[in-house]
């Protein structure tokens, strides 16, 4: 496993410092982050906190860490890899939903040095360790099953960016659009667009439910390959 940066101070107030952060971002976004609202909020010095954290980065990737081990991948790996695929999916789900800013922190091109995250690439490899596919091909599958998970997690904290902005919940946003999205569905210029909301009624849009219904399609496509 990737070793955490090489952090110095006490361990028990690095890790006050990583909860405070993490608070921080939940309720404000990532971007908001800033070392001066973490000490405000300890009752420290600013530059104090730098004892105990090498800078903003390392604070991150602490965070991360942290808040992914709040949802562990059991001690036993479940029989089948689709019910071991459903389970680091879903924790990883769990993570996004109690801190939506993880989903902005990585990204595919620059993956983050996260001990906490490689559990989840280990979990994978270690599914697919006694199938016939080849070193290349488990680890598109591992890539897609984490991008599916991190980009319907962005979607929360963009709602959570846009309630802060507005001050309207998503139902009251859309509510506000009814007009507008009549007057182009009756247009006459997009039918099959028309002929679906015609058809939809009152659609619910459940982010749980959109990730259980994306998760199952997109396991149906990888069991072609597996097996």
């Amino acid at each position: 496993a990737t070793p955490r940066p090489e952090i110095s101070g006490s361990g028990r107030m690095r890790e006050r410092i990583v909860r405070v952060a993490i608070e921080i971002a939940d309720a404000e976004g990532l971007p908001d982050l800033t070392m001066r609202a973490i000490a405000d909020r300890l009752g420290m010095a600013t530059m104090s906190l730098y004892r105990h954290i090498g800078g903003k980065e390392d604070l991150v990737l602490l965070m991360v860490d942290t808040a992914i081990e709040d949802f562990p991948l059991p001690a036993e790996r479940p029989a089948g890899w689709r019910a071991a695929f459903e389970t680091t999916a879903r924790l990883q789900w769990a993570a996004y939903r109690a801190h939506p800013w993880m989903a902005g922190v990585t990204s595919l091109y620059r993956p983050l040095p996260s001990a906490g995250l490689i559990k989840h690439t280990e979990w994978v490899m270690a599914t697919l360790a006694g199938t016939r596919l080849d070193a290349t091909t488990k680890m598109r599958l591992h890539i897609l099953l984490y991008s599916y998970v991190q980009g319907i997690g962005a979607n929360l904290e963009l709602e959570r960016r846009a309630r802060a902005a507005t001050g309207l919940t998503d139902e009251e946003w859309l509510s506000g659009q009814d007009d507008r999205m009549r007057a182009i569905s009756q247009s006459g210029a997009y039918p099959a667009f028309g002929e679906l909301l015609a058809d939809l009624g009152d659609f619910d849009l459940d982010l749980d439910h959109l990730f259980e219904f994306g998760l199952g399609r997109l396991l149906d496509g990888f069991a072609q390959m597996i097996g």
